[in-house]
């Protein structure tokens, strides 16, 4: 084999390493990266290339073991511990992880594990998944089982989850099949010993591959499809084991127009979604609906939209705070609708929109150009409304339908006769209008109902949502809440509906504007949100929140022109109680744990009067990490090392010794490339077959002259230069 064979050679198996990296992506990138909210994804993805560039630079595996059980100790020490690194408070944490997790162990309740612990087995994964590419890619060259096995992967993902496998099912058509037809290449390679002259022939090799893979991917997204023969096996396996699959599986949280099939788990995703600078907390307003199926929401209208007026949605005898936010939206997470404050009046933004209404579901969208257009960036100059607990206890018992549609009142034909029984039950005791809303609201706070977002059923066949969750599971999130207390409502002819948007969000930031402090709020996806909203009359719509572990950011007073401020509920200032998520069972993690700060120790103390321990960290880091990028350099570069250092040895030499050593470094490369010589072969046989197979005449003349050394402890000095010429053929071919 050629210098030009061993470099194409070379070549190609990056390209399979590079292969194997592209599917280890569909493996742990794609699919979980959409169905699971993971903070430090690309750590990990990063911890990955890391051991498969080990593997690439061919390190030794106790070396590669090291390096990468260092890696994992550092990403550890960054994720989770705020200790000094290596400190003693930190070996204390070490320590109680250990012991903790293995108590979990011996108990089988593994569930309990902590997250550094899941982290750890989590990157081991990856490891253990790096090697399995090494080793099916590059040592025995057989990729077609991994190439399976990501497609069976990937199609239980797309089955299973949210995570739709159209465009990875392509990628791991066009990656796979190319990765097996360099493999099999490559293996022919080594059998056959084939000549390639230069890395053009060898890229003529190598599109064929490329171009038919392609073409058969492109002809394949292309083509016409026959529509499914067999009936779906998923509806099947539901029935039997009561797993959902997609479109019933897990979702992710964030704003949607699908709601009229509620119900199922969810995961939290906490991307950003938009910032508001406000001075108060507030509910970001989308939109409402007013026909619940029995399964979902529906809109009676078809977004029949109107110029905006500028008149505020508060009623005309609800005290107001004017007030100003401004909304800013992250990049790529616009909206196509408006989220906004209670009481709108005005819509500011430097495109110049035009600000259009639907009246009936209050969602508010913007025109550029006469276009529809998402607003990335603007402000709301709106009336915040305070509502007197007093006057809203007077409000009459029944509405004029005549001022407020039947709409709010809309039921299924359907709808169980026990929900409306439960409603009477909860206000037996109240004929105050308001009253019973309140007990409505509150009931849920009590009574065993539980927020929970994982492991929440779907309604089967033709039960109702709302029963399902009263009367049998009590378990479930804002949707589950808030369409039940709208429910209860109607039953009772008050008018309700039911509503959609964002909480409040998390306070980041603190800004200065026209001398006023405000506070600026990072709303994610996991803050999107469903609530309530009554008709008073006079009062207009009034927001109310169900949903156990939330609080209505709402303003509420009592008038002091009222004097009986016993009418005043109380109720309206209890703070819903969070679920407690604590398994009492799970073994108790050491108190030393738990006291351990982040305070500053002695020998922390004596560093920071000159680094911070931030600075400390870093620049610990960049040192480590330098020392061990020359570690790997010189390991892989340590042969072209050793051979000038042998070089310059045998020159200053010129004697036997420095070619001796010479000849053994070329023996000890060529077994370190999988060339060793056989016991029965001879020195002279084992060099004649290594001039033949790789296009060399230099093995045989210096295994003459080793030879020659060898057995009559002669040398020709004058021919040192000679020799140093042919040896250094031999050593740049390896």
């Amino acid at each position: 084999m050629s210098r030009t064979d061993k470099k194409i050679e070379k070549f190609f198996t990056y390209i399979v390493y590079i292969c194997g990296f592209l599917l280890f992506l569909e493996w742990l990138y794609f699919p979980i990266n959409e169905v699971v909210e993971i903070s430090y994804m690309p750590i990990f993805i990063l911890f990955g290339g890391f051991c498969l560039l080990l593997s690439m630079l061919r390190v030794k595996w106790w070396v590669s073991a090291l390096l990468k059980g260092i890696g994992i100790v550092l990403i550890i020490d960054k994720i989770y511990l705020k200790q000094f690194f290596l400190s003693r408070d930190w070996w204390k944490i070490i320590y109680n992880e250990i012991t903790f997790n293995w108590s979990v162990f011996l108990d089988s309740s593994w569930y309990n594990f902590s997250s550094l612990f899941r982290t750890v087995l989590f990157m081991i994964i990856i490891w253990m998944i790096n090697f399995i590419i090494y080793y099916l890619f590059v040592y025995i060259k057989r990729p077609f089982i991994f190439v399976v096995f990501t497609f069976i992967y990937i199609g239980v993902f797309d089955a299973f989850t949210v995570y739709d496998a159209k465009h990875a099912v392509i990628r791991t058509f066009i990656v796979g099949f190319i990765v097996i037809g360099i493999a099999n290449f490559m293996k022919v390679n080594q059998r056959e010993v084939l000549r390639i002259p230069n890395f053009k022939k060898g890229f003529i090799l190598l599109a064929p591959i490329i171009g038919i893979v392609l073409f058969s991917a492109v002809v394949g997204y292309a083509s016409p499809k026959f529509a499914p023969q067999w009936e779906d096996p998923f509806k099947l396996v539901t029935e039997i084991t009561g797993i959902h699959v997609k479109g019933q599986g897990p979702s992710k949280t964030g704003y949607g127009d699908g709601d009229s099939n509620l119900g199922g788990s969810f995961l939290f995703d906490h991307t950003p979604v938009f910032q508001a600078i406000t001075k108060e907390k507030q509910y970001w307003r989308i939109e409402s609906k007013d026909v619940y199926t029995g399964k979902g929401w529906e809109k009676s209208s078809s977004g029949d939209f109107i110029k905006f007026t500028g008149q505020s949605n508060v009623g005309k005898d609800v005290e107001v705070v004017p007030s100003e936010a401004k909304v800013e939206f992250y990049e790529n997470k616009g909206l196509p609708k408006l989220v906004y404050p209670y009481g709108i009046r005005e819509v500011h933004s430097e495109e110049s929109p035009v600000i259009f209404t639907d009246e009936i579901t209050e969602e508010i969208i913007a025109h550029v150009n006469g276009k529809q257009k998402a607003l990335h960036r603007y402000s709301v100059n709106f009336d915040e409304p305070q509502y007197p607990i007093n006057k809203l206890n007077n409000s009459e018992a029944k509405v004029d339908l005549n001022e407020i549609e039947d709409r709010y009142l809309q039921l299924p034909e359907q709808l169980p006769e026990r929900i409306h029984h439960l409603a009477l039950e909860i206000t037996s005791e109240y004929d105050n209008y308001y009253h019973k809303v309140v007990a409505i609201e509150n009931y849920f706070n009590e009574n065993g109902f539980v927020y929970e977002t994982e492991d929440v059923p779907y309604p089967q066949g033709n039960q109702d949502y709302v029963d399902q969750f009263l009367f049998e599971t009590k378990k479930g999130y804002c949707d589950n809440f808030s369409t039940s207390m709208v429910v209860m409502l109607r039953t009772l002819d008050i008018p309700a509906r039911w509503v959609k948007g964002f909480s409040s969000g998390e306070k980041v930031d603190e800004v200065t504007i026209d001398g006023d402090i405000e506070n600026v709020y990072e709303v994610t996806n996991a803050n999107a949100h469903s609530w309530v909203e009554v008709y008073f009359p006079e009062y207009g719509w009034v927001p109310f929140e169900p949903t156990k572990g939330f609080s209505n950011p709402t303003q509420f007073y009592t008038d002091e022109d009222v004097n009986d401020e016993e009418e005043m509920d109380e109720s309206i200032n209890i703070s819903p109680e969070i679920p407690e998520l604590h398994d009492p069972d799970a073994p108790e993690i050491d108190d030393d744990l738990k006291e351990v700060e982040v305070g500053e120790s002695n020998e922390q103390l004596t560093i920071n009067k000159f680094f911070s321990k931030q600075q400390v960290y870093y620049i610990g880091i960049c040192l480590l990490g330098f020392i061990l990028v020359t570690l790997i350099m010189y390991y892989r570069y340590r042969f072209y090392f050793q051979a000038r250092f042998i070089e310059l040895q045998w020159r200053l030499r010129k004697d036997g010794k420095g070619f001796q050593e010479a000849y053994l470094h070329i023996l000890e490369r060529l077994k370190y490339h999988g060339i060793d010589k056989e016991p029965n072969v001879t020195l002279r046989e084992f060099a004649e077959q290594i001039d033949w197979q790789y296009g060399l005449k230099s093995m045989v003349l210096l295994t003459n002259e080793y030879e020659r050394l060898l057995y009559r402890d002669e040398i020709e000095r004058h021919n040192q230069e000679k020799m140093i010429a042919l040896w250094k053929d031999v050593i740049d071919e390896f």
